[in-house]
């Protein structure tokens, strides 16, 4: 399994984002600004179901490099974020980081099938007063995310910019001892994502869901221009985090 495909693959996931809607995002490479209209805020809002951030397990997918259309199949990706920091920045802003660390098993089976890449759960910043999801723009084949502009928040416009970077590490095979896997060998799978989110000092709505992914195949869609939110796409065993 090349990092080459394993980084195809990781894209889906962590923009999707990291979004499946990582998230409703924007195909164009670098940082376009744009505004996202104003909304009524009491016909969307998800703001009373945000929970405080926390570890958690979620449906991701692994596959076979070779066959992963035949090959693959839904396993768990344990999540944890990490300590968030904000420190001061120019203009009345702060700038804060998000970082996020996902685990998942590869395996490798009796009949050779290497089961070594992954599709993670997805992952969105949105504001949870509006529910409007910040729009992401992505570098082709960089798997790095970005995006500048301005969102609705209740009723004013608020100033954003982030970016999102991950990195993924393959350990060697080990040998497996719950037979109950399938599998003879089996490998660690971590991926380590990292949002950096520039915003003013008093805004309070900013917040992450994150999306359990089930079928091999999960893809980036390409936004329209339409305004996204975290309703549109919320299957079940989606979580929803405010980022403090």
């Amino acid at each position: 399994m090349s990092l080459v495909s394993v980084k195809k693959y990781m894209l889906a996931g962590v923009a999707a984002m990291l979004l499946t809607g990582m998230v409703g995002c924007a195909s164009n490479a670098g940082t376009t600004s744009t505004v996202v209209d104003a909304i009524q805020e009491d016909s969307k809002s998800i703001e009373t179901i945000c929970e405080d951030l926390q570890s958690l397990s979620m449906d991701g997918v692994i596959y076979y490099q070779v066959n992963p259309v035949e090959y693959n199949e839904v396993s768990t990706a344990n999540i944890s974020f990490g300590q968030v920091t904000s420190i001061p920045d120019q203009d009345s802003k702060v700038k804060v980081t998000l970082p996020v660390t996902i685990t998942m098993k590869g395996k490798y089976t009796n009949d050779c099938i290497d089961y070594s890449g992954c599709i993670t759960p997805s992952f969105e910043l949105f504001d949870r007063y509006t529910s409007v999801v910040f729009p992401v723009n992505t570098g082709v084949g960089d798997g790095n995310y970005n995006y500048s502009g301005a969102i609705k928040s209740r009723d004013k416009s608020v100033d954003v910019a982030y970016s999102c970077d991950y990195s993924f590490n393959l350990s060697g095979w080990n040998e497996c001892s719950d037979s109950s896997l399938g599998a003879s060998h089996e490998r660690d799978i971590v991926v380590n994502v990292t949002y950096t989110i520039t915003m003013p000092a008093d805004y309070d709505g900013l917040a992450i869901k994150v999306t359990p992914v089930r079928n091999y195949g999960t893809g980036i869609s390409a936004a329209s221009g339409a305004i996204v939110y975290v309703q549109d796409d919320y299957p079940d065993g989606t979580r929803v985090f405010s980022v403090k």
